[in-house]
């Protein structure tokens, strides 16, 4: 009886710890902003035809992100992934370094960003934008409410799939340069 009660007092103490440990682990780690890898795209000339369309897709490619390495290198060594418990977008621009009078954001209508992973098949919206009509070659958008990108962050390998809505045609291929920050919590 008597090692009965010393392993459940013993259980008891690792359960409150275990809970005490977590409680200060979130005060101290409020949060953290962290830059996802660039994304580079080049998009093809959109003839005119194309605008009958709809959304079309602009392409598709992987990429590499190590969650638990941007997180240390963000805390200064002190906390890693397992410390995080939410990922969201905090803002993307986007920006078309040849781009010119007549071929930039304004060109399009709107932007698609579907994501998976390796363990987390199931595509979900990573980014959704509508550009502006007046002519610009950078956009940044702060999404007020975005999808939780953690249960997709933990595989390493991305899948992102783009897709976009034409507003005019273009006359030339447009390179589409992404910047993420993301909040990890």
């Amino acid at each position: 009886m008597k090692k009965f009660s010393i392993f459940s007092l013993s259980l008891v103490i690792i359960v409150v710890c275990s809970l005490s440990c977590k409680k200060i682990v979130n005060k101290i780690f409020s949060g953290t902003d962290v830059g996802v890898p660039t994304i580079e795209v080049t998009i093809p000339t959109i003839p005119p035809i194309a605008l009958s369309f709809g959304e079309l897709p602009l392409g598709s490619f992987k990429q590499r992100f190590n969650l638990d390495s941007a997180v240390r290198a963000n805390t200064a060594g002190a906390f890693g992934a397992s410390v995080v418990s939410s990922v969201k977008i905090k803002t993307i621009t986007i920006n078309i370094p040849n781009g010119d009078d007549n071929n930039n954001l304004s060109n399009f209508e709107s932007a698609r960003v579907m994501i998976s992973s390796q363990n987390n098949t199931t595509p979900v919206v990573f980014a959704s934008l509508t550009f502006p009509t007046t002519s610009t070659n950078t956009f940044t958008n702060s999404p007020t409410e975005g999808t939780e990108l953690l249960p997709y962050l933990k595989d390493g390998e991305l899948t992102y799939q783009i897709f976009g809505k034409a507003r005019k045609s273009t006359s030339k291929p447009l390179t589409m340069v992404v910047t993420v920050i993301a909040r990890v919590k």
